[in-house]
């Protein structure tokens, strides 16, 4: 985030790396140095881009991100580890979490074991 010149990269009160588009202007720093490699520089508005783990239209309302609603496997898992449900679920399960040194706190989880979709649930 240090490296936005413009400030348009920035931490929320919930941890997660947000992108100001209207302060962004396309340089593309914050694509090169993002740890996770999940930044993009969007085709159409010519600004970064990147998930906000749906921010502002389920997490703001107190819903999870639509990725772990819809994952059939219920594999993801989204929220503070200090959370009692989340603690409960690290515990009957085996995780993983990516992380990086130094690049924060990840809030999601992924259930190890392999997840497969049957193919008339697609």
């Amino acid at each position: 985030m240090e490296v936005c010149p413009t400030g348009a990269s920035w931490r929320d009160e919930n941890g997660i790396v947000r992108v100001d588009s209207s302060r962004c202007i396309g340089c593309s720093y914050c694509i090169g140095a993002c740890p996770y490699q999940v930044r993009y520089l969007n085709p159409i508005t010519k600004v970064a881009d990147k998930c906000d783990f749906c921010a502002q239209s389920r997490l703001a309302k107190g819903f999870p991100p639509i990725c772990v609603t819809s994952c059939p496997e219920h594999a993801l898992l989204f929220g503070r580890e200090d959370s009692p449900d989340i603690q409960r679920w690290l515990q009957e399960n085996n995780y993983y979490q990516y992380q990086l040194p130094g690049a924060g706190q990840p809030h999601l989880y992924r259930r190890f074991g392999q997840h497969l979709i049957k193919k008339d649930n697609v």
